[in-house]
């Protein structure tokens, strides 16, 4: 057989092959899709029973995040240390609580990235900008800025972020008095230092977190009459090793509350 011959079988060897490929991966694809779609039929007609609609955004695809350990950072706790109180402090440490004193201020960090920070008389609303650009914290709600009358308390709350993805469990509370005068600061500081952390469980997918979500609706009588949407975020917790860990977890958009699932505990909560 010469050259030419021969090349021309090679290529309707590799041309057959190829659409061999292709059709059995469109059958794959066919297959899942028809997966998909009698598992969203189940889900939707085992809500619909409980009294419940839920929306066909609420079988989301997107893809989990990374799991990641998170463990103690000392210069973040001295940057917000001096935000709030400036760098003339004095630092006292005991028992595993780190504490920084400036006149009447006192800013007290525990283990777990919980701190306080307190006796304090200084305009806030641009704190609060500076602390959410600095660490990437975003406002937890529609509050507008922190300037209210005399007399008048007031609290803002901003959430942690994590990449692009919002953290639950991770929030910080800016107190306020005296027309926008900020007296105290109480949360969690999301650490920077990060490392990878495997696990050996696999995560929960949407439908599994529906699912999941479903049983408990019915068992604990939930009151949720609809679903609107599920989306990814991130879930702080408490760690074998001592450290925290960021879990991936799922939000689940109702038309009371929003919960959220932990794709590895399964454990499910509310803000």
């Amino acid at each position: 057989m010469d050259r030419r011959r021969l090349k021309t079988v090679m290529i309707l060897i590799l041309a057959l092959v190829n659409v061999f490929l292709l059709f059995h991966l469109s059958g794959q694809l066919r297959v899942e899709r028809s997966a998909r779609r009698r598992t969203q039929e189940r889900l939707t007609a085992l809500f619909a029973s409980d009294g419940v609609s839920l929306s066909p955004k609420a079988f989301s695809r997107e893809a989990l995040p990374d799991a990641v350990s998170l463990s103690w950072d000392g210069r973040l706790e001295t940057e917000v240390a001096a935000l709030f109180l400036g760098r003339a402090y004095r630092f006292e440490e005991e028992a595993g609580l780190r504490r920084y004193r400036s006149g009447n201020a006192v800013a007290e960090f525990h283990s777990g990235g919980v701190f306080t920070v307190t006796g304090l008389a200084i305009p806030g609303e641009e704190k609060i900008q500076t602390f959410c650009q600095t660490y990437a914290y975003d406002r937890a709600d529609d509050s507008g800025t922190a300037a209210e009358a005399v007399g008048v308390e007031k609290e803002v709350s901003v959430t942690a972020r994590y990449g692009e993805y919002p953290v639950f469990n991770c929030r910080v509370s800016f107190r306020f008095t005296d027309g926008g005068i900020l007296r105290e600061v109480s949360g969690t500081l999301l650490s920077r230092n990060t490392s990878p952390l495997t696990q050996t469980t696999e995560a929960l997918s949407a439908s599994g977190a529906l699912s999941l979500f479903q049983s408990t609706h019915r068992k604990n009588r939930v009151a949720v009459s609809a679903i609107s949407g599920l989306s990814v975020c991130y879930w702080l917790d408490d760690g074998d090793s001592g450290e925290m860990e960021l879990l991936p977890a799922w939000r689940v958009e109702t038309d009371t509350v929003a919960y959220y699932i932990n794709c590895f505990t399964g454990g499910i909560s509310v803000p």
